[in-house]
């Protein structure tokens, strides 16, 4: 962790009131990546974001613009993106965005980053589950699915995390629970995808696809999704001939 300051800063911020409890509860534990996330949102919005009168809105317009710079392959935004997301500087945020001074020229402005892409990531995933729209969660996974480079996978596990109760629970006391029917949603294409994914493994990249559609099942930590999807499979294979990788 030594080598990558920004997750051991996370790292940190989301377990260190773990270890600093000498009774705290082992099943808050975070289990996955997802949670650990959760915990380390939850530090923020406890004790380094400014009061405003609907966390929920703001985060949720946080995430909108966290959710467009992901698409577009976008860390850092000035001021018009924040107004953009109904946001104004300095405001709810200021626990979640750095401020950096761009200099051009002679003259200087302010612009505005996420402490690390993947915190970018996650409140972009958290924002879908934060819309009254359940629209919004269809058309964001639709469109997240059919890009191919990648780009999206960290999002999409943690669209896929936050579908679990132990990952939304610490957040739920400052933004409120989440809308049954996103969680419905994301579980819904959650098992499409592994029903369809598991058939595919004849080539490379079907292989692939699969193993990171099992981070999708994992981050989940839904046990009846996992048996109704994968059902008596003991053994995936994950590469050619006798060399290849099994996963049990």
């Amino acid at each position: 962790m030594c080598y990558n300051p920004s997750y051991c800063w996370i790292l940190a911020m989301s377990l260190g009131p773990f270890f600093a409890r000498k009774h705290s509860n082992k099943e808050r534990v975070p289990k996955t990546v997802t949670q650990l996330f959760s915990y380390y949102i939850y530090h923020i919005l406890m004790h380094h974001s400014v009061k405003t009168e609907s966390p929920r809105v703001a985060m949720r317009n946080i995430g909108d613009m966290a959710f467009t710079g992901v698409s577009q392959r976008k860390i850092v935004f000035n001021t018009e993106d924040l107004k953009k997301s109904n946001l104004q500087p300095s405001q709810f945020h200021s626990g979640f965005l750095f401020e950096l001074i761009e200099r051009e020229s002679s003259e200087h402005s302010v612009v505005y980053t996420f402490p690390h892409l993947t915190i970018q990531e996650f409140v972009a995933a958290l924002a879908q589950f934060l819309s009254p729209d359940l629209g919004t969660i269809r058309r964001c996974l639709d469109f997240a699915d059919r890009e191919e480079d990648g780009s999206f996978e960290i999002f999409l596990r943690f669209v896929a995390g936050l579908s679990s109760p132990q990952a939304g629970h610490p957040l739920a006391e400052f933004l409120g629970p989440f809308e049954n029917e996103t969680t419905r949603a994301v579980i819904d294409w959650l098992k499409e995808k592994v029903k369809a994914q598991v058939r595919d493994t004849e080539t490379i990249t079907g292989k692939r696809k699969l193993l990171n559609t099992l981070h999708y099942l994992f981050e989940s930590q839904n046990q009846a999704l996992a048996q109704l999807t994968l059902g008596s499979e003991q053994t995936l294979m994950f590469g050619g001939g006798s060399s290849g990788k099994h996963i049990h």
